[in-house]
């Protein structure tokens, strides 16, 4: 077994070992094993990559960008056979023979293809990308299995980033000498003979590292089961977990692939039209060479310098989560409306970091399985499941162009979508010892359901716009657009029957229901919608608006509320109230009047008052409730701000009717908003502070229904929502936003807060805290939909919802 590994008897380190302590933790004696690991899997690396930018002109100029995703139903189609065999052959030999065997298979298919490609054999570009695919995958899956297999977790959790160094060397190296290859007119069966030379000393390694790791090894080899590679991964929740997340990998990486290659497709074809002479596979294999060359001395650079200290300081999550968090930002931009030379370098942050800081995770999360599964169920989702993705990818790629029509903006709004699920499940995967409950699985499929809706509708609202703006001519929408505008109209429109889009009560999750609302005279507005939450909240509401008189200043308002919310979340009172979640029922009627006056262009006062019913777990008040206001707002709208403030103080009185005033409180509120812009507004310091306070006469309390609290997509964001309730809270926020494209804005922002019982205990000390990162995406005076990843003392939190934080 691989933690039965006898370490070398020698005691102090080598050079070798003290020289490889610069980039992780080696002992003594570990040294050259790792070494040999990573030449081994540098000469495999330098050998794909060779192969992969001959593969391209191959495929482009044999088929187009388009082809080349659909090959990938091919690769998923010989892999179901491919598996299968793989896992025979691997029960019937023993470790070494597995490794020569199938690397000299390969070797064999190289000469192959190198004899089909100089004899002009038609179709031969598809049929070797399909086998590349194949190629690259087994090999790899199959090295890294060999190194599961030799370490143990412990030593692999230190060892595997310094060999994924040779890994993410040898890339940059082989992309380098195939474009020098291609530019000095070497023909592409000329440049596979050294792949196979490189892949036949690969060999020649794998039989040097394996008698080293006999001669420390305590036990003979087990023999493996006859259970297939499928099987192991569809009996274990674990390799369920894993294979769908290579599946979401594989099916944003390779929808960005495809929109890098529609964009040199077209750029080529421009050229070629400027000149007649023009060598298009020379320039395509040059280019692709270039980019993989700057790709791959990126990754080296994360691989060496990075990687083992984010495994170090963060442990699994710190590499896993990275690259999803990447790809949510660069897809974001790319969906704003990024051109060519922006998007190649989007595409090389985001391949860069899959090829290191990512590859080093996909290795790690093997450590802790079996012989079996490192062997069998390895090759099965490092292949199958990765090409499964691929097929994925290649359906979008077929609907899209085909059927929909999307423009490289609008499939970059799709990956935005399928980066959320994928991002959810890593999270899930890298703390899967610790409790997550608000990363569910149905809240974020439907929320990447709505983000699909709004991305593809963003590029159509920005065509309009340019349109209007220039003058050109005017804009015809195409049939996808027209649908597109339709689903837009039906969320953001004023017409009378609209759907409701957003959320019924805090921690509900997304809420959809009808709605309908109509004007008369002047400003009259009458507007009613219910809606159903995902996690069974149902709500109904509706306001009636009286015309505004005395000049527009005075709005009088008439609104009624219902509310069920079945199981809304409790986790004690006070600032040190423990994790542990109970959940109580809560239901509510209000009814009610309220006016408002604005006094100058910026300041409003007002008030109201409603009548109450709560029906809670054990408690059913009712109250009288009135309510004052007084704010100065100079935001540019409410729902959507770059600059200005908003400061506003809250007071009301819960008279209870019930039991003759027994839970009846007072409350104030008050919070200051600050939005400073810099630079023409293209980043913007938002400031919030915020605080609540209740007072009770003697022998009353305040129900803890009512407390005020903190926890959710708004306060506290990153702990769960209701997480803190107290008779009094403290919250402080701060962010930077930025623009990242048109309706597209990121931000990092850091929380504090805390509740108390008692006003004066609301200090400094003992502040709650949390900070992230996030996405928000909006129109010209709205926020549509705000998605944030925030870390916090009780791990990671990854909420969603369709109104600015503050």
């Amino acid at each position: 077994m691989p933690g039965l590994r006898i370490t070398p008897t020698r005691s102090e380190k080598s050079p070798l070992d003290r020289a490889l302590s610069l980039f992780t933790a080696v002992r003594a004696g570990e040294g050259a094993t790792a070494v040999l690991m990573l030449i081994n899997i540098f000469v495999l690396l330098v050998c794909y990559s060779v192969i992969k930018t001959v593969r391209e002109p191959l495929i482009l100029l044999g088929g187009g960008a388009e082809v080349r995703s659909y090959t990938a139903a091919g690769q998923a189609l010989l892999l179901m056979g491919f598996v299968p065999m793989y896992g025979w052959f691997a029960s019937r030999v023993d470790r070494v023979r597995l490794l020569v065997g199938v690397t000299t298979f390969f070797v064999a298919c190289i000469e192959l293809f190198a004899a089909a490609v100089a004899a002009r054999v038609p179709y031969v570009g598809v049929a070797f990308f399909i086998w590349v695919g194949i190629f690259n995958m087994s090999l790899v899956a199959q090295f890294w299995s060999f190194a599961n297999d030799i370490y143990s977790k412990e030593a692999g959790g230190r060892l595997f980033p310094i060999i994924a160094i040779g890994m993410t060397a040898g890339a940059p190296l082989g992309s380098f000498i195939s474009a020098r290859l291609f530019r000095l007119g070497f023909t592409p069966q000329s440049i596979l003979q050294l792949s196979a030379l490189l892949l036949a000393a690969s060999v020649l390694l794998y039989v040097w590292i394996n008698a080293r790791d006999s001669r420390h090894s305590s036990a003979p080899q087990p023999s493996m089961s006859s259970s297939g590679g499928f099987r192991l991964v569809l009996s274990s929740s674990y390799l369920r977990m894993i294979a769908a997340l290579i599946v979401l990998l594989n099916v944003v990486n390779t929808t960005g692939e495809y929109l890098i290659s529609r964009l040199l497709t077209d750029h080529v074809k421009q050229l070629a039209l400027l000149d007649p002479a023009f060598n298009r596979q020379a320039f395509i294999g040059a280019y692709v060479g270039d980019y993989q060359f700057w790709v791959n001395v990126t990754a080296f650079l994360l691989q060496a310098f990075v990687a083992s200290r984010l495994v170090k300081h963060r442990g699994l999550a710190g590499v896993l989560l990275a690259l999803p968090l990447i790809a949510l930002g660069g897809y974001s931009i790319i969906a704003a409306g990024a051109g060519f030379s922006l998007v190649r370098w989007i595409k090389t942050a985001e391949n860069a970091t899959d090829y290191s800081i990512m590859n080093t995770a996909r290795q790690l999360l093997w450590l802790p399985t079996t012989r079996d599964e490192k062997y069998k169920a390895k090759q099965a989702i490092d292949t199958f499941f990765v090409r499964g993705g691929d097929v994925l990818s290649a359906a979008a790629v077929y609907s899209g162009t085909t059927i929909l029509h999307l423009s490289v903006a609008q499939f970059a709004g799709v990956n935005v979508a399928l980066t959320l699920a994928w991002l959810t499940i890593a999270a899930r995967i890298a703390c899967r010892r610790l409790a997550l409950p608000r990363v569910e699985m149905r809240r974020v499929a439907a929320a990447a359901a709505a983000v699909t809706v709004l991305a593809l509708a963003t590029p159509a609202t920005a065509q309009d716009t340019r349109e209007a703006q220039t003058h050109l001519h005017p804009y015809e929408p195409t049939a996808s657009e027209r649908r597109i505008l339709m689903v837009e109209n039906a969320f953001l429109g004023e017409r009378p029957i609209y759907a409701f889009i957003g959320s019924a009560f805090d921690g509900g999750g997304l809420a959809i229901g009808p709605g309908y609302r109509a004007r008369f005279a002047d400003s009259g507005r009458f507007d009613a919608h219910a809606a159903w939450s995902i996690r069974n909240y149902k709500v109904a509401d509706a306001s009636f608006t009286l015309p505004a008189f005395a000049n527009q200043r005075v709005t009088i308002q008439m609104n009624g509320h219902w509310l069920d919310a079945p199981n809304v979340p409790f986790y004690g009172i006070g600032n040190d109230s423990s994790g542990h979640r109970g959940d109580f029922a809560y239901r509510t009627a209000t009814a009610g009047a309220s006016v408002r006056v604005q006094a100058a262009p910026f300041v409003a006062v007002g008030g109201g008052v409603d009548m109450l019913a709560v029906d809670a777990t054990d408690a059913n008040p009712t109250y009288r409730r009135s309510r004052l206001f007084a704010e100065l707002d100079w935001r540019t709208s409410p729902s959507y701000t770059r600059r200005g403030g908003f400061y506003r103080l809250d007071w009301s009185d819960h008279h209870d009717t019930k039991s003759g005033g027994r839970d009846s409180f007072r409350r104030v509120d008050a919070e200051v908003d600050q939005f400073i812009p810099l630079l023409r507004e293209n980043w913007v310091i938002a400031l919030r502070a915020a605080t609540s306070s209740t007072e009770t006469s003697n022998g009353n309390d305040v129900p803890y229904f009512l407390m005020p609290d903190l926890g959710g997509s708004h306060t506290l964001r990153g702990y769960s929502t209701w997480r803190f309730r107290d008779r009094n809270r403290l919250l402080f926020t701060g962010e930077y936003r930025w623009t990242a494209g048109p309706f597209v804005d990121m931000a990092l922002f850091a929380d504090a807060g805390k509740v108390a019982a008692r006003f004066s205990d609301l200090d400094l000390h003992d502040l709650k805290q949390s900070y992230g990162i996030g996405l928000t995406l909006h129109t010209l005076n709205r926020t549509v939909t705000r998605i944030e990843l925030a870390r916090t003392r009780e791990g990671m939190g990854l909420s969603f919802s369709f109104s600015p934080s503050f």
